[in-house]
């Protein structure tokens, strides 16, 4: 697919939008891409929401796959 380097970063441990956002911010990241799927809202307010979070912050693109 051409893309010469792939980065693993370890988010255990984390906030992972927080993380991933400051990551991207730093690195100048081009673009996010994130997966997405349907959950009640008490899924959503126990849990949180990764996606919803870089939805709202992700300092670049982001592409949402459901």
């Amino acid at each position: 697919h051409g893309y010469a380097k792939v980065n693993e970063v370890s988010l255990a441990g984390t906030d992972v939008g927080q993380t991933l956002c400051k990551y991207a911010e730093e690195k100048k990241v081009d673009m996010l891409v994130a997966g997405a799927h349907a959950v009640s809202a008490i899924q959503r307010l126990t849990f949180g929401s990764t996606t919803a979070y870089l939805l709202k912050n992700s300092p670049s693109l982001l592409f949402v796959q459901h």
